[in-house]
């Protein structure tokens, strides 16, 4: 574009300092040439300012596309850092609930030892008692089968004694009540009948 103005410029100077140029034909060839070097011109300009306000158009636009990527830029950054530190932060909550739970768990498995170790104190020490109840169980059975034989026995002995021994009848008033009639022998059965009168005494010996 500088070298058609250059060119113009020449044209008209030459046309100027140029007597013989003045011819009207010449002229008249040289003032189209520059008429249409100044049309090219003025549509060269035209262009050029076109072209410039699309550049200017575009650089405000690739500003703006700029300005709004790095505020996306900015947001999407500090959308992550939060994300990070909610992150981070809930990591750290779930770290301390597992240690919470991990020292539950121990706690709970020392507990059922110990319960277990309880249990197994408490089963030994029923055995003993168990063992021991059988023991006594067994001693009183022991003792109350020797009581019952030896019981039977006695009662046998004393059937015996009772079958094989005589009868005798003690007959008296009431001076007799104070007499255990049992102390009186062995040799026989003696048995005290109490009579408060003759006439009852000789009534009782009559009907028996």
């Amino acid at each position: 574009m500088t070298a058609i103005t250059t060119s113009c410029e020449t044209l008209t100077t030459i046309i100027k300092a140029n007597p013989r140029a003045k011819d009207q034909s010449e002229v008249t060839s040289l003032q189209k040439t520059i008429s249409t070097l100044r049309d090219r011109l003025l549509h060269l300009e035209n262009q050029l300012k076109i072209q410039d306000g699309n550049i200017q158009i575009e650089r405000s636009n690739n500003e703006a596309n700029i300005k709004s990527l790095q505020s996306l830029l900015d947001e999407t950054r500090k959308q992550l850092q939060q994300s990070c530190e909610t992150s981070q932060y809930e990591f750290n909550q779930y770290t301390e609930k597992v240690k919470v739970k991990d020292d539950e768990i121990q706690q709970l498995t020392q507990n059922i030892q110990k319960l277990k170790k309880n249990l197994d104190t408490a089963q030994d020490e029923v055995i003993q008692l168990k063992l021991h109840i059988a023991a006594q169980l067994d001693a009183n059975m022991a003792k109350e089968t020797s009581a019952t034989n030896k019981a039977a026995t006695n009662q046998q002995q004393h059937t015996y004694d009772t079958q094989s021994k005589p009868k005798v009848l003690f007959l008296g008033t009431s001076n007799i009540k104070a007499i255990n009639e049992a102390k009186l022998t062995t040799a026989a059965t003696v048995e005290k009948v109490v009579k408060y009168t003759l006439k009852e005494n000789s009534s009782f010996c009559n009907f028996t």
